[in-house]
């Protein structure tokens, strides 16, 4: 492998401080047995997936800089690389230039991504090649696509171009890589072509590269651009890629198709072109916040969204939500919630996705969501300790609760889970690593500014939806106090450190305690400073409708509240002296007069339950029905000298009168006689007509009713999709590997692609240099 035997050799010339940097800076090599050589060690740096890992965490100028390596291919170097930055972020000062690729490319070096070759070039990492399979939007590099050349075709190549004739194939790729690598030899070679494959193969380049640095979706390497065009051009590209591939300029892919390399690709490009350097990140917006400011927010949100999602979890147990056929709680249901309750409907969503997630909630019968015998425990806790739950499980989930719309734009249902969702664990750490490297008394303004900062940071975290779900991230987190005026909060600053502890002690700072009175106004509103206790909460929202909730629940006693009261069961005295009891006094002369009048009011009228009406001009006869021991199972009691109700179907009763002697006509709810269809007799089979008297349209009265069975289909179920387990867990803070840019080495890191680790950084880059 190209640059796999130099690997060795520099490594082997590295000091036990930088071959220790080397391993802190890329931990998963040391994962799994232990690295037995500097041989061994070389594979494992070269290995595919750790390379992976290593760019996935470069910051934006590392990956640009690599980029460009990568496409000079053997002619990789610091001036190489310096001639083709843009070095209008240093406001094209040469020297200042210069050094700001100097030390990327030093980070790039203490990670092994590059290493110094001969002759003051850089090599660069073969485990790039699937990584970055086409730099700067070009072909791959001269090195890959050689690969898929016979022998015979490279000598054929080297004579063309009178280069010395290896009899080995590494020898004869090296002789081409070191030929295509000057840019001035390629033009010559180019200068040669017909003007039409000149233009045709330029204006290929220009393509893809304009598609690869404006975000557009870019075709597969192998993918002919020009697939799709008119006939004419396409015959252009094939004759402009049979020349070049005659000419040792583009090669035979293994799809078929011939690309040009991207050595050829940056000699085709203007002299003036330059590939994109930001080697500066974006500014942070920040402002100066106190601690106390912060706090108080804080409080202020916790509290808020605690007695959210109280109101909400007590909602699911009065009347359980109803979910759709296919699953989830839909957006209508949502929104009827989130509007009795004063509150939105991403509120309420979070509310239901923790309540799942702490087993407060469970999918009852007949598809509705509903709580659990674990939630009147649960609700009995103090504040602090249920606010703790919440937090504490939302830290954990492995989804963003308020996502109310998936990477499409479609609606999404609560707890059902889209399957876009991905890393969700550690980029909530990234959000919290990031505001933790705030200054104390700062906090950010502009939530767009810190999006900027770290996708310049680690811009592979933010690809995607990321940027889209940190966001979204940031706004739970301020809803939960978790942030607030842009900086941490004693809460964030518990859950970064792991501390329960902390977590604990800082809420119960900012939540209120449970209060057990009420302030009753005269204008007929009940106000609760603090957290009200559950017996309260359910007295209140039987009697009242509640207006607010946060540091103080607020009530409003209604005419119509009162009545919902009295039809739940509650007794007027029972009620008054309940209220007394939490006002802890005399109630205001308002809601007193309120509560006589709706009581007096009250059941002047009754509603009972009848399933048919029993009828007859004849009192005496009624009577007689009414007594009659043959009928009593029908529940037979009269509710006025001419009317007799029953508790069975009007089909029944007729039956049961019938059965008993009497000759009672069967009436609709509008008086008309009910006619009863029976099959008829003779040649006609059931479901047929005879074509006789006994048709429809031939012996039906106008105005009769004709009565059926209803149909309907009680078989459908559903149950919550979403995996709402308490996410996979944290180990440790995001790896922002660059010691130029955070001045510090990370020598954690998760599993890589080796197994566990069996030695640290420091005992592994000791053993090694000491030949061990």
């Amino acid at each position: 492998m190209i640059g796999r035997d130099e690997l060795r050799t520099w490594l082997a010339g590295r000091s036990p401080e930088d071959l220790e940097q080397t391993l802190a800076l890329r931990p998963d090599v040391l994962w799994g047995a232990p690295v037995s050589d500097l041989d061994d060690l070389a594979d494992r740096l070269v290995h595919t997936a750790s390379v992976a890992t290593s760019v996935a965490d470069l910051p934006v100028p590392g990956r640009q800089a690599l980029e460009v390596l990568m496409a000079a291919g053997a002619g990789a170097s610091l001036e190489r690389a310096t001639d083709l930055l843009d070095a209008s972020a240093s406001g094209h000062d040469g020297a200042e230039h210069r050094a700001r690729v100097e030390v990327v490319l030093r980070a790039l070096e203490c990670v092994a991504l590059i290493w110094p070759g001969a002759d003051g070039r850089l090599v660069v990492n073969p485990g790039l090649r699937q990584v970055i399979p086409a730099p700067l939007g070009l072909g791959p590099p001269a090195e890959i696509l050689l690969e898929n050349v016979s022998i015979v075709g490279l000598k054929k190549i080297v004579k063309r171009r009178k280069l010395p004739v290896r009899q080995v194939k590494a020898g004869l790729v090296e002789e081409i890589r070191t030929f295509l690598a000057d840019p001035a030899r390629i033009r010559k070679v180019l200068s040669e072509a017909p003007e039409p494959v000149i233009r045709a193969l330029l204006d290929d380049v220009r393509e893809a590269v304009r598609r690869a640095q404006s975000d557009d979706e870019v075709d597969d390497v192998d993918v002919d651009p020009l697939r799709w065009r008119n006939p004419k051009e396409y015959a252009i590209l094939l004759d402009a890629a049979a020349w070049a591939s005659e000419n040792g300029l583009g090669f035979t892919t293994y799809s078929a198709t011939v690309a040009l390399c991207s050595e050829v690709g940056l000699a085709l490009l203007d002299a003036d072109f330059k590939a994109p350097f930001a080697p500066v990140p974006p500014t942070i917006a920040i402002a100066a916040v106190t601690e106390q400011q912060a706090r108080a927010t804080a409080s202020g949100a916790i509290t808020e969204f605690l007695s959210t999602a109280m109101a909400t979890l007590e909602t699911a147990a009065r009347a359980p939500l109803v979910q759709l056929v296919s699953g989830g709680i839909g957006a209508r249901e949502l929104t009827r919630v989130a509007k009795a309750l004063g509150t939105s409907s991403g509120a309420v969503r979070m509310a239901l996705e923790l309540g799942i997630a702490l087993e407060l909630l469970e999918v009852g019968d007949n598809r509705t969501l509903t709580t659990t015998s674990d939630f009147g425990e649960w609700r009995r806790l103090d504040p602090a300790r249920r606010a703790a739950d919440l937090i504490a499980t939302w830290f954990a989930s492995d989804f963003v609760p308020t996502i109310e719309r998936d990477l499409q734009g479609r609606t999404l249902p609560a707890l059902i889970d889209s399957g876009e969702q991905e890393n969700i664990p550690e980029l909530r750490v990234l959000t919290f690593a990031y505001a933790n490297e705030l200054e104390d008394g700062r906090g950010v303004t502009s939530l767009d500014s810190l999006v900027a900062h770290v996708a310049w940071r680690v811009p592979q975290a933010m690809a995607g939806g990321a940027e889209h779900y940190f966001r979204a991230n940031w706004d739970e987190s301020e809803r939960l106090g978790v942030l607030a005026h842009g900086r941490l909060t004693d809460l964030g600053n518990a859950l970064l450190d792991a501390n329960d502890d902390g977590l604990a002690e800082a809420l119960t700072a900012m939540l209120p305690g449970v209060q057990t009175k009420a302030m009753f106004g005269s204008d007929l509103t009940v106000v609760v400073a603090g957290s009200p206790a559950p017996a309260i909460v359910d007295l209140l929202d039987a009697v009242a409708a509640r207006e607010g909730r946060g540091v103080a629940s607020t009530w409003r006693i209604t005419p119509e509240s009162v009545r919902t009261a009295l039809d739940d069961g509650y007794a007027l005295d029972e009620l008054s002296d309940r209220l007394r009891g939490l006002a802890d006094g005399d109630l205001p002369q308002a809601l007193e007069y309120l509560l006589r009048d709706v009581g007096r009011r009250y059941g002047h009228l009754q509603v009972r339950p009848a399933h048919c009406l029993v009828l007859s001009d004849d009192e005496a006869l009624l009577a007689e029905v009414e007594v009659n021991r043959a009928l009593r199972k029908f529940g037979l009691r009269r509710v006025a000298p001419t009317v007799l109700i029953a508790d069975a179907a009007p089909q029944e009763v007729a039956a049961g009168l019938r059965a008993a002697g009497y000759l009672p006509l069967e009436e609709s709810a509008s008086g008309d006689p009910v006619v009863q269809l029976r099959p008829a007799s003779g040649g006609a089979g059931a479901g047929e007509s005879s074509g006789g008297p006994n048709d429809v349209g031939d012996a039906l009265p106008a105005g009769s009713v004709v009565e059926s069975a209803p149909w309907y289909d009680d078989d459908d179920e559903c149950a919550c999709g979403h995996d709402h387990g308490h996410g996979a867990e944290i180990s440790g803070e995001p790896a922002l590997m660059l010691a130029w840019l955070t001045g510090q080495l990370d020598g954690g890191g998760t599993p890589g692609a080796f197994g566990e680790p069996q030695e640290s950084s420091v005992e592994a880059a000791a053993r090694l240099t000491a030949g061990g």
